[in-house]
């Protein structure tokens, strides 16, 4: 995706603004629905498009072979018509997949950024020392969860069912990037059952397949579930906190 991509453009333009709540008291806005969507649904419209179009070659592709088969036919020379659809159906049967895996490393990126901008909020409007970056090890993600209940002291239980989800689209993800899709941790039943449970993925000669993009959906819509929890208990989290300070 180039600099010109309207999808890239939208979110960058998101970002930006996200950093003008870190020393206003909107900052809870940063994890709210309006936020998240603004984020996030610019994606799942890129993908709902991009899916009509690829429909669309498909269609495309089929009415080209009707047409060659039927000019051989008729004329008894030409391009074997199989080969000439064989050919075009198999690479073009191979971009949707590819769309899919390019797009969960874009949604997990922002999910990536966004947990550590809230960090970076919830240390300037509490005024705090120690930052995520001080934080030893792990991703941004990992390091923004242990924050967030070693720094800032929130109970997180509440949010282990959502983060339990997460962190299989996180292994799906680096299964992706680090080993091509390649997953041979036969003894982990746990990731099996999420597989077969979730639309839009497949295991397939312990292979991980991203076929539709509801699989990218629901991952958009833990993620927004996961923060907007999030957003509540950090809410009563700030006020129990300005209560004590006032006392």
């Amino acid at each position: 995706m180039g600099k010109g991509n309207p999808l890239i453009s939208k979110i960058t333009s998101v970002a930006n603004r996200v950093n003008r709540f870190n020393n206003s008291r909107l900052w809870l806005f940063h994890c709210s629905p309006v936020m998240l969507d603004a984020k996030l649904d610019p994606i799942i419209s890129y993908l709902k498009e991009s899916s009509m179009m690829i429909e669309q070659k498909e269609n495309e592709i089929e009415q080209n072979y009707k047409n060659l088969k039927e000019s051989v036919a008729q004329n008894g020379k030409g391009d074997n018509p199989y080969d000439h659809y064989i050919s075009e159906v198999l690479h073009h049967k191979e971009f949707p997949e590819l769309l899919n895996t390019s797009m969960l490393f874009v949604i997990y990126s922002l999910f990536e950024s966004h947990y550590k901008e809230l960090c970076g909020i919830l240390q300037n409007h509490l005024e705090y020392t120690i930052s995520l970056d001080d934080l030893q090890g792990g991703n941004y993600i990992q390091k923004g969860q242990h924050y967030l209940t070693k720094v800032i002291e929130i109970d997180h239980s509440p949010l282990n069912r959502l983060w339990e989800k997460i962190t299989y689209y996180q292994k799906v993800r680096n299964a992706l990037t680090h080993n091509r899709g390649k997953y041979n941790k036969d003894n982990n039943s746990g990731m099996k059952r999420f597989i077969s449970d979730t639309p839009g993925i497949i295991l397939e000669n312990k292979k991980i397949r991203i076929k539709e993009i509801s699989f990218l959906e629901s991952f958009i819509q833990i993620i927004k579930d996961y923060f907007s929890a999030l957003n509540t208990i950090l809410a009563r989290r700030i006020i129990v906190d300005q209560n004590e300070s006032h006392h």
